[in-house]
């Protein structure tokens, strides 16, 4: 019932609203769509013909098939590029902890080889040293 209301009192207010009305006051047109003294009612044309209306509807329609498309298209590149950034941050977090370890490892291997004497200092030195280059090779400079 409260729809049906408030469509009737839209309905009645949009009426007026298809008459046009040109007031000259002062040398100054204006155009109003409620009456003023002198005024003249304007005829408004439909800005549009039949035929073009229904063009510009296929236009339209074609358009919007088109709009859906290429928004299909951003949706699924999009997708391809977050999975491919995610891939990414996980190769990072990856290796990042390889290098966290490896780090570790020639800290160990140093303080090994300033604890070591005699015949196992040769042996520390070695593995100090591949322990570095180990390192060096696989995380670069740190």
């Amino acid at each position: 019932m409260r729809y049906l209301l408030l469509l009737s009192l839209l309905a009645a207010f949009a009426i007026p609203a298809s008459a046009a009305y040109k007031c000259e006051a002062n040398g100054k047109i204006t155009y109003s769509d409620l009456p003023c003294p002198n005024a003249r009612v304007v005829k408004l044309d439909d800005p549009v013909a039949p035929e073009e209306a229904s063009s510009a509807e296929r236009r339209a329609a074609r358009d919007k098939t088109e709009l859906q498309g290429l928004a299909y298209e951003r949706h699924k590149q999009e997708a391809i590029a977050d999975k491919e950034q995610r891939r990414l941050a996980r190769l990072s977090g990856t290796r990042q902890k390889r290098c966290a370890s490896l780090t570790q490892r020639k800290k160990w291997a140093d303080e090994d080889l300033v604890t070591a004497s005699g015949r196992a200092m040769a042996k520390s030195k070695r593995k100090a040293h591949r322990a570095a280059e180990k390192l060096a090779l696989e995380c670069g400079n740190i």
